[in-house]
């Protein structure tokens, strides 16, 4: 009986000390995930040429998709979505080489092909592991609206056009990279029309499981892009993530999601501005408060509107900064829109909805709690979002007769 007990008690501890193992090595694999992708998987990028918006959500038994995008000498956007077939350390690792091998050809001019073939043989060099990648590689030329691209197994991007009619964009028969040293690749391209949107995603958006086993599917995220009047990228984005959290109905992420939505700007409609800061430094508040007022001051927001704004933003700051848990990460959004400012609060700490009824009332929103927050604000929202943060939503109207 007591040496049966000993076994069990060994058998246990060996047990626990390899998930341990398991879990530290995941842990490891998402930070260098996280490292590698623009902003830490949470970016949006604007500029008179393009607007763009990306997130990259990982599960927690995987480690190997990313996104990336950056602007060459040549005046192209280069824009990647990847997803290697392993995860851990090794798949998160041979992701980190793949996107510098992609940087690197993309800065020497290369075509998307020629950059998936670049890519290719440096994953086939010492894949001992058999591992291979689904990369879909796009340039655009920031000048004609040209968008080359070439696929190496991925899904096909969908296209949005300005009528909300979402088709994809489909690339020849290609091997995942890393299969065979000589694998080719093959280029289209198409122009892009003002107000076009572009969605770039990895598999974990279509086959995320709901309770039933059932997959989203590509139907869904279809028809998720084609009804939402989302006029932003960051928009679409979070459009995209809650029909798929939605759909998911509490059942555990079972892949990594990467998301990418870039939009043609069309002058002759009303285009939304963004504003994005974030910190886990109760000392950096005041700068985000005063890069707040100076990005509204540029744009003529009125002075009442830009006082009520920063007055919101200090006392949803100030609050998650005193009661959050050290070293948790907050970000401020502020979308201007043509009548109004939406604000968006996130911070990655544990669950906590400061609108519900059982809020404390030291962890109400700021020092006189939520009157002056609900005074300035409407549309008061809090969501927990599928990658574990809280998200606190709030519009503010500018002031009569006043606009931007």
């Amino acid at each position: 009986m007591r040496g049966d007990l000993q076994r069990h008690v060994t058998e246990l501890t060996e047990a626990t000390a390899a998930r341990q193992k398991i879990e530290s090595e995941l842990a490891v694999a998402h930070q260098i995930q996280l490292a590698m992708v623009p902003h830490h998987g949470d970016a949006i990028a604007d500029s008179p040429s393009f607007r763009l918006a990306a997130r990259l959500i990982p599960a927690r038994a995987v480690g190997g998709d990313w996104y990336d995008y950056f602007v060459t000498g040549a005046d192209q956007l280069v824009l990647v979505v990847g997803d290697v077939s392993d995860k851990g350390v090794p798949a998160a690792l041979l992701m980190s080489k793949t996107v510098a091998t992609i940087r690197s050809a993309a800065h020497h001019q290369m075509p998307p092909e020629k950059i998936l073939e670049e890519a290719n043989a440096e994953f086939c060099h010492d894949n001992d592991s058999y591992m291979f990648a689904t990369i879909f590689c796009a340039t655009l030329d920031l000048g004609s609206r040209e968008l080359s691209w070439a696929s190496a197994g991925h899904t096909p991007p969908l296209l949005r056009g300005t009528d909300g009619a979402v088709r994809p964009l489909e690339s020849p028969p290609s091997l995942p990279i890393g299969l065979s040293p000589a694998a080719s690749y093959a280029a289209s391209a198409i122009k892009l029309e003002p107000g076009d949107t572009l969605i770039l995603y990895t598999d974990g958006v279509t086959e995320a499981f709901g309770p039933g086993r059932e997959l989203y599917g590509e139907d869904r995220l279809v028809h998720t892009l084609g009804r939402c009047g989302c006029d932003s990228p960051s928009e679409l984005n979070a459009a995209v993530l809650g029909s798929v959290s939605d759909f998911a109905n509490g059942a555990d992420q079972s892949d990594d999601i990467a998301l990418l939505s870039l939009k043609i700007p069309d002058p002759t409609m009303p285009v939304s501005r963004t504003f994005a800061s974030q910190t886990t430094d109760t000392a950096a508040l005041k700068r985000i408060r005063l890069d707040l007022a100076a990005f509204l001051e540029d744009h003529q927001v009125p002075q009442g509107t830009i006082d009520a704004a920063v007055t919101i933003t200090a006392e949803v700051l100030d609050n998650l900064l005193e009661h959050a848990p050290a070293g948790v990460r907050s970000e401020l959004r502020a979308e201007l829109l043509p009548d109004r400012i939406h604000l968006e609060f996130a911070d990655d700490g544990p669950a906590f909805d400061p609108l519900g009824e059982s809020a404390e009332p030291d962890k109400e929103i700021g020092g006189h709690g939520l009157t002056i927050v609900k005074a300035m604000a409407t549309g008061l929202r809090y969501e927990r979002l599928p990658d574990s943060r809280n998200l606190l939503s709030a519009e503010l109207r500018f002031e009569q007769n006043g606009g931007c």
